[in-house]
């Protein structure tokens, strides 16, 4: 199977081969994720908030928790657990993201690097929150689908 999520889905996509990673050791058999899409997800909250636009802080810190409380977000970010996570990815994400900055999407990309693995990665110079281009669409989802095949399929 497969995780595919976008914004704070891109966010449980990063999170999900770390989960499955821990399922699997608790039941002594093979993780069930084969691969995971992360479209312009959060992985370190902490990161995304000092990098959130003042006006929007408030309103994220009552969905994800306070910059005040540096334990709370590190506990919650994948970025901290990515020596657990054991599945292909794919990152995709629009250079110019007013939500969740671009710099979610390189962390994810080095720490899986520095861990051996080679995330594919899809960047847009030209998009920003999600891909509204079609021309840009066309290409991520049909790499979408020869990364699933490559992974997943058969």
């Amino acid at each position: 199977i497969a995780s595919f999520g976008g914004s704070y889905g891109g966010f449980m996509s990063a999170a999900m081969p770390i989960e499955d990673t821990r399922q699997a050791k608790e039941r002594n058999s093979p993780p069930l994720l084969g691969a995971s899409v992360n479209v312009v997800g959060i992985v370190n909250f902490a990161t995304f908030l000092q990098q959130t636009k003042d006006y929007r802080r408030k309103l994220r810190e009552a969905e994800y928790g306070p910059l005040s409380d540096p334990e709370f977000l590190a506990e919650v970010s994948p970025i901290h657990y990515i020596d657990e996570h054991n599945c292909p990815m794919l990152i995709g994400h629009g250079l110019n993201d007013p939500r969740v900055p671009v710099g979610e999407a390189m962390q994810l990309a080095v720490g899986l690097q520095k861990r051996g693995l080679d995330p594919e990665l899809l960047f847009f110079p030209d998009e920003g929150h999600g891909f509204a281009k079609l021309d840009n669409r066309l290409l991520f989802y049909r790499r979408v689908v020869k990364f699933l095949d490559e992974t997943i399929g058969n």
